[in-house]
């Protein structure tokens, strides 16, 4: 009536946005660390994990400091590898996780371990794709 828009009834953007990347799967998890990851974000933040977003920040999901602390050791059970509070929240979304995971699993390898696993891969998505 008066000609103001109430803004209270408009729709959440940022859901929105949040919604459609997770609709076509764009911010899907992709490869083994983030799917293994990814149930104890949903467990962590009280989410679905169809609701999570692999590139949204942790605290902007809902997270809290306590619920990040209790991820940490969780995906520090699941993968092995120790990550600190402080860095998590430098870089606190489920893939920025998964990729410095991955970079210490990889820096504890030696040279010729990775060399072979890299090998090991080639020849198994060679098989895979003469099948």
């Amino acid at each position: 009536p008066n000609g103001k828009f109430d803004r209270k009834s408009l729709p959440d953007p940022e859901a929105a946005l949040r919604d459609k990347a997770v609709e076509d799967g764009s911010d899907a998890p992709l490869g083994h660390l983030e799917h293994l990851l990814l149930p104890a974000w949903s467990a962590a933040l009280g989410l679905p994990e169809a609701e999570i977003s692999v590139t949204e920040d942790f605290f902007a999901l809902g997270g809290h400091s306590l619920a990040a602390a209790r991820l940490m050791a969780e995906a520090t059970k699941r993968t092995g590898v120790s990550l600190r509070l402080r860095s998590f929240y430098e870089a606190s979304s489920l893939r920025d996780v998964a990729t410095y995971i991955e970079a210490d699993l990889l820096s504890a390898l030696a040279e010729g371990e990775l060399e072979a696993l890299i090998e090991k891969v080639r020849r198994k998505t060679n098989r895979e794709s003469n099948a």
